[in-house]
């Protein structure tokens, strides 16, 4: 057995040491990578869902709110909305 062993030793490649040391570091920065682009990832989902708890909040907050009612002064401001349909806001 040990016959074997020593034949398949024989007949194994020499190992270049710098290629595998370079094959190393090349692993160990494509591991380090992906594990930034998943914690990214992971900040940018927890972002987008932040703004939408505060869209969805601020949405309901205005809904809840009263609108103010139409001012009399409101045809001296620049945004007095001179239309002939103004009137009719007061209706309903």
């Amino acid at each position: 057995m040990t016959e074997d062993l020593k034949r398949l030793f024989a007949a194994t490649p020499t190992v270049d040491h710098a290629r595998l040391n370079a094959m190393e570091s090349a692993v160990w920065s494509r591991v380090a990578e992906i594990r930034d682009r998943r914690i990214t990832d992971q900040v940018r989902a927890a972002t987008v869902a932040v703004a939408i708890m505060v869209g969805v909040a601020n949405g309901s907050f205005l809904v809840m709110a009263q609108r103010p009612q139409p001012s009399e002064m409101r045809i001296f401001t620049t945004a007095s909305d001179l239309s002939p349909l103004t009137g009719l806001d007061d209706l309903g």
